[in-house]
């Protein structure tokens, strides 16, 4: 399906459709990689998160952030209706959900039933044959997703302990890429000065020190383990000047690039 970018956030339907929901609708610990919204047409089902049961009804929206596990089943009224897609949401800082404390349902007021069917209606039918309608459906699809976070009363989370963990994973997936210590601490929605302690807290070094451990220790792999020429090795790890990558990997390793190669190559 198409993916289309808006000022650095990218939104990716992988799949929906409407769904007719019978007895054998229900799962347990689902875990997702996408995210997925959907709108209840008819009926009752209820979602299960924590241990706790959360009925939702005709005319309610349910979001379930990815990474969320679940269980999912009908209510004792029987069958129900909804329409539904999977899909993600994000900018240059991962899943935009993880910034917000929201409920998992909100209700749809009856004025807006109409336009949030039509939205939906229009966003599951995502393989279009034109580009024109590709686009149409990821109107939808963000015109959705906004207006879940609206209307859910959502709030920043005050917590951001976990999100030193992505920054983490965001520079070991982006070494090449340029970091500051302001731009790691708006990663993670935190002061500079806020970041650097909860980044020293759970990984015990200053980030951009750990920047510059990833970007060796990448280097070495790749030194050791492939053709790539020093120079191209040097690129994609981050650095701009070859003495002072050559600097940086000897102090860290002992060796010069060079030496590292011949070293690990001869087994000496």
């Amino acid at each position: 399906m198409a993916i289309q970018h808006i000022k650095n956030r990218t939104v990716r339907i992988t799949q929906g459709g409407f769904a007719v929901l019978g007895e054998k609708w229900r799962d347990t610990g689902v875990l997702l990689e996408d995210s997925k919204l959907f709108y209840i047409t008819d009926g009752e089902i209820i979602i299960k998160i924590d241990k706790r049961e959360i009925l939702c009804k005709s005319g309610d929206m349910v979001l379930i952030p990815a990474g969320v596990r679940h269980d999912y089943y009908l209510s004792e009224h029987g069958a129900a209706k909804k329409l539904w897609f999977h899909f993600s949401t994000e900018d240059e800082g991962g899943s935009i959900f993880r910034r917000y404390e929201m409920p998992y349902r909100i209700e749809v007021p009856s004025r807006d039933r109409d336009r949030i069917l039509s939205l939906f209606a229009t966003a599951v039918r995502s393989n279009g044959v034109s580009e024109s309608y590709e686009l149409r459906c990821f109107a939808a699809v963000c015109e959705l997703v906004f207006y879940y976070i609206e209307n859910s009363n959502a709030g920043i989370k005050q917590d951001k302990e976990s999100d030193i963990g992505y920054v983490v994973r965001y520079i070991n997936e982006n070494l090449s890429a340029e970091h500051s210590l302001v731009s790691l601490a708006r990663l993670a929605c935190l002061s500079p000065n806020y970041f650097v302690r909860k980044f020293r807290r759970q990984f015990g070094m200053a980030p951009l020190k750990y920047v510059t451990m990833a970007r060796i220790e990448r280097a070495k792999a790749l030194i050791s383990g492939t053709d790539m020429q020093i120079s191209d090795v040097m690129v994609a790890v981050g650095f701009t000047d070859a003495a002072h990558f050559s600097k940086v990997f000897k102090a860290h390793t002992g060796y010069s690039p060079r030496s590292f190669r011949k070293v690990f190559v001869s087994g000496i």
